[in-house]
């Protein structure tokens, strides 16, 4: 059973870890609707600014990548205020970027922060619970993202019509500054990563290729590789299409509000089913509605009073494959592999949030319309069906880590 001071302590915990991952959603949405603004102000097209948002997803595949190791070596209470500070400083500094050049160097240390904090973020939170919530959990704090993203979509051009573009970096910059310290007091104590016994290291990415698990894996990062390039192609690209849709620049953020608000829904959806029914059917039905909605929006003369509702509901299934992605790592791997199980398949994912958010700044610096770019949006969302199917099927074969069967005498939260 789940240790009890840690099953007591477990709430202010959880609430600061979604806190952590909601500034990382605030500010990559930020960064969205700020580029219409900034490619008039520095006289550029808004194409050039893709390097910019390909920065960002590189530093998260760092940051990604470097979180177990950390994790294994300081521990990941230490981790999260650590990346929590980092990337709050260069959001910070992002205010003083007036150069593409500049921007896309504090991108890229941006992006280390923010991918750090999420394998250990999600580590520590399915920690706290017993085993059978842990993938539902594991969904939860991944969901700080869309739920960000979310909030800067809302507050995003009252922000900046008062207080200028800096304002929608300010923000989320001293909200994580402030946070930092917090997550360091309140974190310190919790153990992760049991090791079984006879080990005398923490797992390494070999481990998630044993025999057994080697098929589940592939698959496991090939599905986190397409549903990133589906999700983070819209949300960089959204506020800057649907001008094309006759919605005007100072109300762009709305894009990304609907989107995210339904990205929270997806992702709140597929939390509480996951405990009835498996996961993998629930995202691909989701999936199914999003690929729906896609062409219609694509295909059709949509007028912009639907477009805001009709990118909600994409929103929905986009964010249950990348939230999901995270349960599905945390149920498939036992707790001695969970950290480098979720940064690695995370990893991958943000591998495709390079690749999506460049597909679009190529298709825009070649004048192609916004229906052409949002229609090619629904081939990875099919081929992300066919693979999550497999998935399934790989991890239904692998066997059963025993990890898990002494995670909670492992989970320690100090009193």
């Amino acid at each position: 059973m789940t240790n009890p001071v840690a099953q007591r302590s477990a709430v202010l915990p959880l609430v600061l870890l979604v806190a952590a991952i909601l500034a990382d959603g605030f500010d990559t949405a930020s960064l969205g609707f700020i580029v219409p603004v900034l490619s008039k102000l520095w006289g550029t097209s808004p194409a050039a600014f893709s390097i910019a948002f390909v920065a960002t997803n590189i530093g998260a595949v760092i940051g990604y990548l470097l979180s177990g190791r950390l994790s294994a070596r300081i521990g990941a209470a230490r981790v999260v205020p650590l990346a929590v500070a980092l990337y709050s400083a260069a959001v910070v500094l992002t205010v003083f970027a007036g150069s593409i050049p500049v921007l896309i160097a504090i991108r890229l240390i941006t992006g280390i922060g923010l991918g750090a904090v999420l394998p250990a973020a999600v580590s520590l939170g399915t920690a706290l619970v017993q085993p059978r919530r842990r993938p539902m959990i594991a969904i939860i704090v991944t969901l700080g993202i869309a739920a960000g993203a979310t909030l800067s979509g809302l507050v995003g051009a009252p922000l900046i019509a008062g207080l200028g573009w800096q304002s929608a970096f300010w923000v989320p910059g001293v909200f994580a500054l402030v946070l930092a310290p917090i997550l360091l007091l309140v974190l310190r104590g919790i153990r992760t990563d049991a090791r079984p016994a006879g080990s005398v290291a923490p797992a390494g990415v070999g481990s998630l290729f044993a025999p057994g698990l080697r098929s589940a894996t592939l698959l496991l990062w090939a599905y986190s590789f397409l549903v990133f390039i589906t999700l983070y192609l819209l949300q960089s690209w959204l506020p800057t299409l649907v001008i094309q849709y006759g919605i005007p620049v100072e109300r762009v953020s709305s894009a990304t509000a609907a989107f995210s608000a339904g990205s929270v829904v997806g992702g709140l959806a597929l939390a509480l089913l996951s405990v009835l029914i498996p996961a993998p059917r629930i995202i691909v039905a989701l999936s199914v509605l999003t690929g729906a909605v896609l062409v219609v929006i694509g295909a059709t003369a949509v007028p912009a009073g639907g477009l805001l509702l009709l990118v909600a509901v994409s929103g929905i299934g986009a964010a249950a494959g990348t939230n999901g992605q995270a349960g599905l790592a945390v149920a498939l791997y036992g707790e001695h592999h969970r950290t480098v199980g979720v940064g690695w398949a995370a990893a991958a994912g943000r591998i495709g949030s390079i690749v999506g958010p460049a597909l679009g700044g190529v298709l825009l610096g070649m004048h192609a319309p916004a229906s052409s770019i949002i229609l090619l949006t629904v081939i990875p969302v099919v081929l992300s069906i066919v693979v999550l199917l497999l998935f399934a099927a790989a991890s239904r074969r692998s066997p059963a880590s025993t990890a898990d069967d002494a995670s909670d005498e492992a989970v320690a939260v100090a009193g």
